[in-house]
């Protein structure tokens, strides 16, 4: 069975990133590049990680009408990303184009459902009555497959929800991943490896918990060990 292990690169200084990704050097191939890193260096951060032949997953996060999602991601060449991530709450038009502008790519859209910094009370805030975050999720999710996603994003707490028939149609890429008996940060919604990976998670991020240990390269693979259930 098994996951694969993404690790996010989560700093705005590239001397920084690239020193976590020579100590990982032989272990981690895939690495998420969010926007602190993206909005500071754009592309360079992607020429970096493909010049060492690694696997970049564009965290955006994007959302915005249709048509400025899809000139957003008409800007990528075949190669250079493999995953980019959208707000599904921006709707089924806007996904439908960024799906067909990243397919000229090879890219495939990931779409976000409820962020893991976001819990149950503040999520009523936002939609005035009291649907839970697991309803909230399954109906972001029936817009993902109503335009055939391939990708999306969710806390390994709704992924327990989600029924089978819809995991069966998408891969699932699960952050707030921490090791039994770790701080979850700021992360209100965290899971263990072996947890996400039963629930049918495909990928999992792990930041912090990697990158600003003590040994990098130890934390790394104890996280990939652990996803060996």
């Amino acid at each position: 069975m098994g996951g694969e292990l993404i690790v996010a690169l989560n700093t705005n200084k590239i001397g920084e990133a690239l020193e976590w990704v020579d100590q990982l050097r032989g272990v981690v191939n895939f690495y998420k590049v969010g926007l602190p890193l993206y909005l500071k260096y754009g592309k360079k951060i992607i020429e970096e990680l493909r010049s060492r032949n690694l696997r970049v997953f564009l965290d955006l996060k994007l959302h915005d009408i249709p048509s400025v999602v899809k000139q957003s991601l008409e800007v990528f060449q075949r190669g250079e990303v493999e995953m980019v991530t959208c707000h599904i709450s921006g709707g089924s038009e806007m996904l439908k184009e960024a799906k067909q502008a990243a397919s000229q790519s090879g890219i495939r859209i990931a779409g976000v459902t409820i962020l893991t910094s976001i819990d149950r009370y503040m999520m009523q805030r936002f939609i005035g009555h009291y649907l839970t975050l697991e309803e909230v999720v399954n109906n972001l999710l029936k817009v993902a497959m109503e335009v055939s996603l391939d990708l999306a994003v969710v806390s390994g707490k709704e992924l327990k929800s989600i029924p089978e028939e819809v995991k069966t149609k998408m891969d699932f890429i699960v952050p707030g991943v921490r090791l039994e008996g770790a701080e979850s940060l700021d992360q209100k919604r965290v899971i263990t490896p072996q947890e996400a990976v039963a629930l049918g998670a495909k990928y999992i991020v792990v930041g912090r918990p990697i990158t600003h240990s003590s040994n990098p390269l130890a934390s790394a693979e104890a996280y990939l060990e652990a996803l060996k259930v």
